[in-house]
């Protein structure tokens, strides 16, 4: 096949996250497993020596979406232990309550029989 016989990006028509998905595999940058997507490193990190200016708008594009995807698994790892944590403290107050009622029954049971006396 000659080289001007191979088609262009653009027209085999690949989805964005394929393509970012195999650069970064190219450029050996570490994968996410959390997310399922790959860390774009330093934010100053290049992917290819020489880009025009296009590339470079759609590079740092990338960049912000993958570092947003990022941002979002954070926040939503840190909700998801803030929640595990406040249904641990709901369990213990609502133990503790349930232990308070009782010992408030005692001494009202106790109170009522000096009464009686």
């Amino acid at each position: 096949m000659a080289k001007n016989d191979t088609p262009s990006r653009e027209a085999i028509s690949v989805p964005t996250r394929v393509v970012v998905s195999l650069m970064r595999l190219a450029h050996g940058m570490p994968y996410c497993e959390i997310c399922e997507h790959f860390n774009m490193g330093r934010p100053g990190a290049r992917l290819s020596p020489q880009r025009g200016p296009a590339e470079k708008k759609e590079e740092q594009r990338l960049r912000r979406v993958i570092a947003n995807r990022e941002s979002a698994c954070k926040t939503s790892l840190r909700r998801k232990a803030l929640h595990a944590d406040l249904e641990k403290k709901v369990a213990e107050l609502k133990t503790e309550n349930e232990n308070l009622k009782k010992e408030k029954y005692l001494w009202t049971e106790k109170y009522q029989t000096l009464l009686e006396k």
